[in-house]
């Protein structure tokens, strides 16, 4: 038979253990997130052409003045803007200014 005490230590070491299987399911989630975010980055490289920030400062500015679609000028805008906010996120300082795109 149990002491009080020993079955509160008990409770505690379930406790811990079911929060240890939550974070190592979470860090697997986050793994499988960056794996998806890595995909969308270079099929958006492909799409635009540029993957550094400056490549993509030049094709936005082109795309701008380039006479074409509005339609197809803001899908082309969506994706640099997109591949940016990514690029953004991988040195640590996400678009919007929230704390947390860690790589």
């Amino acid at each position: 038979m149990s002491t009080p005490i020993e079955a509160q230590l008990e409770a505690a070491r379930r406790q811990i253990y079911y929060a240890l299987a939550r974070i190592e399911e979470q860090e697997r989630e986050i793994a499988r997130l960056r794996a998806a975010l890595q995909s969308i980055k270079r099929a958006l490289e492909g799409l635009v052409g540029a993957s550094t920030r400056e490549e993509l400062e030049t094709i936005e500015a082109g795309v701008r003045v380039c006479p074409g679609a509005e339609r197809d000028r803001a899908a082309a805008l969506n994706a640099i803007h997109a591949l940016q906010d990514l690029l953004t996120w991988e040195v640590g300082v996400p678009a919007g200014g929230i704390d947390g795109g860690q790589k």
